[in-house]
């Protein structure tokens, strides 16, 4: 079942099952928190290695015997299962856990991407109604947007979905814009032109006029979205090999 649908490599999020019992004696934060990690080896039809999570260059070793609902990211898209984990010990330079699946895998249509930590520049520029509707019929979409000067920003995260930015300048909630996003993916500057809508806005508390952005992306090219998320899943495995050692 599971070699059928997942392949070493694939991102994993950890959630732990809520056990009112065991809950009531850890840290609320801990009993529902998400954990990250990829798959190491597929065994057989049922039990896989998973690298442990890690965090803050920290290996976080998840007990054994405890349930964890999961959820894939493969080229085919979302899938989940529940899996308990049954061992863990090093192997090599890895730290791993055995998990066992002990739901079948399913087909997950969960909207929602894996968002990679990073401090990329940007820039962007905002489109008026009329803007928007120029743009939407530009071959040259690129060209267009560089017309006028265009804002900086800082991405604090990206996405396959979406990109969270700060900014020195103020906008509205459900302005359109259009971002560049510059890459360095395998010794290659690659630049995404990418439309996008503004989904929350604030300023932050501890840095007045400084504002944060959560950008959602309309209208992106399938195979653009493809290359971000495999830029995404491959950069967090070079963190995690270089935290490893």
């Amino acid at each position: 079942m599971l070699s059928k649908i997942l392949s070493v490599g694939n991102k994993v999020e950890l959630k732990k099952v809520a056990n009112p019992i065991i809950d009531d004696l850890i840290e609320i934060g801990d009993s529902h928190k998400t954990y990250f990690s990829q798959i190491y080896d597929i065994m057989d039809d049922n039990r896989m290695k998973i690298g442990m999570p890690i965090e803050a260059g920290k290996v976080i070793p998840l007990e054994i015997n405890f349930r964890y609902d999961c959820c894939f990211y493969t080229t085919n898209g979302l899938y989940q299962c529940r899996v308990v984990v049954v061992d863990r010990y090093k192997e090599g330079s890895i730290y791993v856990l055995v998990v066992e699946a002990i739901t079948e895998l399913q087909k997950y249509q969960r909207r929602q991407y894996y968002r990679l930590g990073c401090t990329l520049d940007i820039r962007y520029r905002i489109l008026d109604k009329h803007e928007f509707d120029e743009f939407m019929q530009t071959p040259d979409k690129e060209e267009y947007a560089n017309r006028k000067p265009m804002e900086k920003g800082v991405a604090l995260d990206i996405s396959g979905g979406g990109v969270r930015f700060t900014s020195e300048r103020e906008h509205k909630k459900n302005d359109e814009m259009f971002l560049l996003l510059e890459i360095n993916y395998d010794g290659d500057e690659k630049i995404y032109g990418i439309l996008g809508r503004i989904i929350s806005c604030e300023e932050l508390k501890n840095k007045p006029g400084t504002y944060e952005y959560r950008v959602e992306y309309r209208n992106m090219q399938g195979g653009v979205r493809e290359e971000l998320i495999k830029y995404i899943f491959d950069e967090e495995r070079k963190r995690r090999k270089r935290i490893i050692g």
